[in-house]
């Protein structure tokens, strides 16, 4: 495999760094892990990162990494990272060349079950030691073709190796029969540790919303996501978080919720959804006032719950201020896509906003990449302009920056890769070609990295 078709940066286990907390309990367990699969959920606010590069480095095993992000869904992308990934770990105890898998393998021919043969050989010679691979951000994953090759994967290798997966979201069903069981700090038995944001004196809000991407409201103490009675009660939740714990009257509800036809009985459902979401909640005891309603208004107890809105707003502050530099110091969290704002809600009232937020993360992705190319720092310019492209699948400047990138880079096998998927998604979905402009940008960067090597 040629290795100029890997970004290093995503197969790096992470720096640490100093402040970070290291949190020994936690790593202890992690350490004990006797199984195939272990699943790492992490709340709102959790730098799981920071804890899954702690344990990478433990002593007692060898460490393969895999930082994942939305461009990562192809299934060839996928496996040329892991195999380089797993090369690059078993490189330090010359182990690299019996990996028995070719990534240009025919791919219809079980390569999960091939690569597993490959690493069996490698952990034969490996004096004991356990292979672990660490995938995170899996939650970007959405491609069956990837699940199954990791089930295969799983299937045909044995104990000393483990998979590590970090997540802010839940695993396929099929994933069920390999997951390690667990003791919570409810005493109940489960599968998948989900880590809480804790301190000495522990300031953590009993609810967390993630109102980019999938909305997501999850208890932290038990990690049980709230399922929702209908949709409206979901919009009307959301709307709620929206406001950021302004009070709002319930006639401007009722016209949010139904600004076309109301229903007959719209006081009466309204009133219905509010506690069948309170009947959720009603588990824990704290947030029993979480919906507030006083001089004929709802309004949410923000105390009680910790959004992800407000880093994306500091964000994009940073963004409309032209501080590239202060970006580069929050590129982390530039950088993993957030995803459309409040998706899944069909209500008008929210499109403002989530133009906004489309908008801004474009120009945020934009000045940071440029701050990178000044700095010769490639391969996070990259990362900036993969992740626009991430947001605006449409983005001609995204492509013409990532193509300018990559040529820089010498990387002819990445601009080959990135042009010919947005040509086909241009050609597929818009029925029209790219700008001549990112043509050209594209055949100067392929004479251009030729030259370099």
């Amino acid at each position: 495999m040629d290795k100029q078709q890997i970004l290093e940066s995503k197969i790096l286990i992470p720096n640490i760094r100093k402040e970070s907390e290291q949190r020994e309990k936690l790593l202890s367990e992690l350490e004990r892990e006797e199984g195939k699969l272990l699943v790492l959920r992490t709340t709102i606010g959790y730098d799981k990162t920071v804890l899954l590069s702690q344990y990478a480095r433990l002593q007692g095993h060898i460490c393969a990494w895999y930082h994942l992000d939305s461009m990562d869904n192809e299934l060839i992308t996928f496996v040329r990272y892991l195999v380089r990934s797993f090369s690059k770990a078993l490189e330090g105890i010359g182990l690299h060349e019996k990996l028995c898998m070719n990534a240009d393998a025919d791919f219809s021919n079980r390569p999960g079950k091939s690569l597993a043969k490959g690493l069996v050989q490698c952990m034969d010679d490996m004096d004991g030691k356990r292979l672990v691979l660490v995938l995170d951000d899996f939650h970007v994953l959405e491609n069956s073709e990837i699940f199954k090759f990791l089930e295969d994967l799983l299937d045909y290798i044995d104990h000393r190796f483990l998979l590590v997966v970090g997540t802010e979201g839940v695993l396929p069903d099929s994933f069920a029969k390999y997951f390690t069981h667990y003791k919570d700090d409810d005493d109940t038995i489960g599968y998948t540790p989900v880590v809480k944001k804790s301190s000495d004196n522990d300031d953590t809000k009993p609810l967390q919303v993630s109102c980019f991407g999938k909305f997501r409201v999850v208890i932290t103490k038990t990690g049980k996501e709230i399922s929702w009675r209908t949709r409206k009660a979901l919009e009307l939740f959301a709307y709620l978080v929206d406001l950021e714990g302004k009070p709002v009257e319930r006639r401007v509800l009722l016209e949010q919720l139904w600004p076309d036809n109301a229903p007959n009985n719209e006081v009466a459902m309204l009133h219905n959804m509010i506690y069948s979401i309170r009947k959720e909640l009603r588990s824990q005891p704290e947030l029993n006032n979480l919906i507030q309603y006083k001089g004929h208004q709802y309004c949410l107890d923000t105390s009680l719950i910790e959004v992800d809105l407000e880093s994306k707003k500091q964000i994009c502050k940073l963004a409309e201020a032209g501080k590239a530099e202060e970006l580069y110091e929050h590129r982390e969290t530039l950088l993993k896509h957030w995803g459309a704002y409040l998706k899944e809600v069909d209500g008008t009232w929210c499109m403002a906003r989530r133009t906004y937020f489309e908008r801004t993360y474009g120009k945020a992705c934009t000045l940071l990449a440029a701050y990178c190319r000044k700095r010769r720092d490639f391969e996070t310019e990259a990362s900036c302009w993969s992740a626009y492209m991430a947001a605006d699948r449409y983005s001609e400047e995204a492509v013409a920056g990532l193509l300018r990138c990559y040529a820089n880079m010498g990387e002819r096998h990445q601009m080959q890769r990135v042009f010919e998927s947005s040509q086909k998604i241009f050609r597929e979905e818009l029925g029209i070609e790219l700008d001549t402009e990112v043509v050209r940008i594209y055949e100067q960067g392929l004479k251009d990295a030729k030259y370099k090597h």
